[in-house]
């Protein structure tokens, strides 16, 4: 995960303010436990809504994998009584890319290695 876009279209609702998105690679325990109570979570992001009324587009600081997404609204902008969060995106690439990925960078490296060996 390196990009998470959230949004409220709502009208008559608060709009998101600060926001905590966990990420876990287990099936993480019951609902209703705190994320800071179970150790499978753990901390992605902390976010900073703005108070508008659309697609906000959040790129995150340290990219991770993971299977399962929490998203803890922390506070919201408004008086109204709830504070939905109504389009959820994440963007990213898969561990078998990043390994693919990373092979390449790597064979590429041990060619040039090769290279400067033999002349």
């Amino acid at each position: 995960i390196d990009t998470s876009i959230l949004a409220n279209l709502e009208f008559f609702s608060s709009r998101f303010r600060n926001v905590n998105l966990w990420i876990s690679s287990t099936l993480p325990a019951a609902s209703g436990s705190s994320c800071v109570e179970d150790d499978s979570w753990r901390l992605l992001a902390r976010l900073q809504g703005a108070n508008v009324r659309d697609v906000q587009s959040f790129s995150l600081p340290h990219p991770a994998t993971g299977r399962y997404l929490k998203i803890e609204v922390l506070s919201h902008y408004g008086s109204h009584y709830y504070c939905p969060i109504t389009f959820v995106k994440v963007l990213g690439s898969t561990l078998l890319e990043d390994l693919k990925l990373q092979l390449q960078s790597d064979e590429i490296e041990v060619q040039t290695w090769k290279a400067q060996m033999t002349s």
